[in-house]
């Protein structure tokens, strides 16, 4: 169904509605909300509001939160959990993660070089899927020493909570292409590293531990977060990130205040905030347009939006988290 500016809305995955303001582009338009709030939405996620309904916004929806859940004896089994490439012809990379099991998986995967963690993937994928992350040349993967995967792990039936699990490996992507084996949920061959075998398992109190704790004690970019009344609240100001940042190129300040969001979010996630709000001033917007962008694939965010105008011009972004 085509959607115009004038079109009232709801979120699907949020109580929110709206009138769309603006289209983006084919996949993406900005919607307002209540107190005039703007915030871009996927065209996916908007549900149009029919005339008939008694007022505008005015909604009343039963739902079936609080049916009972059918349980069975069954316990739902993990067979595989696999990050594949396939290389194809131009010599760049399909990257999948293959979820060949009955869990949903919340997944973080990040690269490390130099003692410098990098944000490469994270968001959730369906049981028995195999989900597309990328498509790359070789060389955006091949340069990290280690790359380290954090996995949970969700299903509505079983009689114990699955527990987290991390799995750090040592990266030779030149050497993973070289073996091809059969690989589950795709009809082709691809370069795999199993995720599930020999992992260490940690409680979730060790994997909160590990991802704010001591693994991160010397990052300054993880001491600069501060709390709010009810979120978490990130300035992303290079100044509040590093010492001496007078001495960096735009693009190596970018690059840090990129990764710091993404790291940052990946732990709200995992730790389960409800919200997280990135300062990240005006500028020239670049910071602002990179943020939105991500934030517009994620499947894990239930809205975004620019936020406290009297306070930053519009300079920081509220997320609310699902």
């Amino acid at each position: 169904m085509t959607m115009k500016p004038g079109d009232s809305v709801r979120l699907l995955h949020s109580t929110d509605a709206g009138k769309i303001v603006k289209i983006i582009d084919n996949k993406m338009v900005e919607v307002e909300i209540e107190d005039g709030f703007v915030i871009p939405v996927l065209l996916q996620e908007l549900v149009p509001v029919a005339k008939e309904e008694k007022a505008e916004f005015d909604f009343t929806e039963d739902t079936d939160e609080t049916a009972p859940v059918a349980y069975t004896n069954q316990e739902p089994e993990l067979d595989d959990l696999l990050f594949a490439f396939d290389e194809k012809e131009t010599g760049e990379l399909d990257v999948f993660f293959i979820n060949n099991s009955d869990f949903t998986v919340l997944y973080t995967a990040h690269g490390i070089i130099n003692g410098i963690v990098h944000g490469l993937y994270n968001g959730l994928v369906n049981p028995r899927t195999a989900k597309l992350l990328d498509t790359t040349g070789k060389n955006a993967l091949s340069h990290y020493q280690r790359i380290s995967f954090q996995i949970i792990l969700y299903t509505g039936r079983t009689t114990e909570i699955p527990t987290p699990i991390i799995k750090e490996v040592s990266w030779n992507l030149h050497k993973i292409l070289k073996k091809k084996q059969p690989t589950p949920l795709l009809d082709n061959k691809t370069s795999q590293l199993r995720l599930n075998h020999d992992l260490i398992k940690v409680d979730p109190d060790q994997l909160k531990e590990k991802m704010m704790g001591d693994s991160l004690t010397n990052d300054k970019t993880t001491t600069k977060a501060y709390h709010g009344p009810e979120e978490i609240v990130v300035d992303l100001h290079i100044e509040k990130l590093i010492d001496n940042p007078s001495s960096l190129k735009p693009g190596e300040i970018l690059e840090i205040q990129v990764n710091t969001f993404e790291k940052t979010l990946d732990n709200a996630i995992v730790t389960g905030a409800k919200s997280i709000k990135f300062i990240h001033g005006l500028g020239n917007g670049t910071l602002r347009h990179t943020i939105h962008k991500k934030l517009g694939k994620s499947p894990l965010i239930r809205y975004f939006k620019d936020t406290e105008k009297s306070r930053f011009g519009y300079g920081a972004t509220m997320i609310y988290l699902k």
